[in-house]
């Protein structure tokens, strides 16, 4: 009798069947007709888009910094596909935070001369700068030194000014708190403070300079040899004033009488004080006039008056040796740091002398003289 035998599976046939029933039944076709739920569409997995960091540099990648400055620096996160990632934050950190400090935010600030690395890091990736704290460049050199207030280079004996002084660099900027040194050519014609106070002492020409730094600036000064004041008054008449009169009445005849009469006026004064020794100069001009007065028959005929002589007088001497000088003294005498100096000045620029004119016969006058 012939047998029919069913093939036999191999193991992976087996296992497929198998999967083929399980699933049968739970589809509800199994071999019992059963029938279940369907599932519904299957919930997709969410995916993570964060991207991922790949670098983190920072700008500037090396900085040098005085002491006190600060400076925010510049995290630059890219990812894997070379995208610049913003908006997180990043951890900043020093490697010496007593030369230089870093705040959340990534601005630095300078505290002492040194060297300190600034460190921003995200998810574990790094960016870093050097900081060198240095100290301020050397100030630039004096290359100019102007001198101010000079006013003009006439000084009287007894007269100051007030100088200043303006320094600038090779660039033309004005420099401030250098060390200025004054002096004088001839301390005995004109001297200066360490102030920039000068004063003009006796005749001549003297040179002030003022020094910083090796470069000098100078302004020269002339104080005259002589102080030249002129007459203004003799008492309180202006000139000309008659400073002698006479009347000559010996010309007389039967039927009258001639006067002759003689007005002697100063028509100009001027008076030299020297400002290196004690000596003077004056000069005066004395004009005669004459005019004639007859009287005849009881009438009276005045003629014109004509100038008959000019004499101009001149002296000169050591006004310590001068007699008639008295009242107030031509020279005062002013010291100043240390030095004696005499000036003609009894008030400034003015000079009030009692004499009698020099080489006659005149009697006193106060004569009133002015710069």
């Amino acid at each position: 009798m012939y047998r029919f035998h069913a093939p036999r599976l191999t193991r992976g046939w087996q296992i497929a069947a198998a999967l083929m029933l399980a699933l049968a039944a739970a589809c509800g076709d199994g071999p019992t007709g059963g029938s279940g739920p369907r599932p519904g569409p299957q919930k997709p997995v969410p995916q993570d888009t964060t991207p991922v960091v790949a670098s983190v540099e920072l700008d500037p990648g090396s900085l040098d910094l005085l002491v006190a400055g600060t400076r925010g620096m510049l995290a630059i996160v890219r990812s894997q596909r070379g995208d610049m990632i913003t908006g997180r934050m990043l951890q900043w950190t020093s490697s010496d935070s007593s030369v230089a400090r870093v705040d959340i935010n990534g601005n630095v600030t300078a505290l002492k001369l040194g060297t300190s690395v600034i460190t921003a890091t995200l998810d574990g990736r790094q960016g870093q700068a050097t900081i060198r704290v240095v100290p301020p460049p050397p100030p630039a050199p004096v290359a100019h030194v102007t001198i101010t207030g000079g006013g003009g280079p006439n000084l009287g004996p007894g007269e100051t000014r007030e100088l200043g002084v303006v320094l600038h660099a090779a660039n033309g900027s004005q420099l401030m708190g250098r060390v200025v040194t004054w002096s004088s050519s001839d301390s005995s014609v004109a001297r200066v403070s360490q102030n920039g106070l000068v004063a003009g002492l006796r005749g001549g020409t003297a040179t002030i300079s003022a020094t910083s730094e090796g470069v000098t600036g100078t302004v020269t000064f002339i104080i005259p040899e002589w102080l030249v004041f002129d007459l203004d008054s003799v008492g309180p008449q202006p000139l000309p004033r008659v400073v002698a009169f006479t009347a000559d009445t010996t010309s007389r005849t039967e039927h009258g009488m001639v006067v002759r009469e003689r007005r002697v006026r100063m028509t100009f004064g001027r008076l030299w004080l020297s400002t290196i020794d004690w000596r003077y100069r004056q000069r005066y001009d004395l004009q005669t006039w004459q005019r004639e007065i007859t009287h005849a028959g009881g009438n009276t005929i005045t003629g014109t008056e004509t100038l008959v002589s000019t004499d101009v007088i001149r002296d000169e001497g050591l006004a310590t040796e001068y007699d008639p000088w008295v009242g107030s003294p031509i020279y005062t005498s002013t010291t100043y740091e240390g030095h004696t100096f005499r000036m003609g000045l009894s008030r400034p620029g003015n000079l009030t002398i009692h004499q009698s004119i020099p080489g006659t016969t005149y009697g006193q006058f106060t004569l009133y003289f002015s710069r």
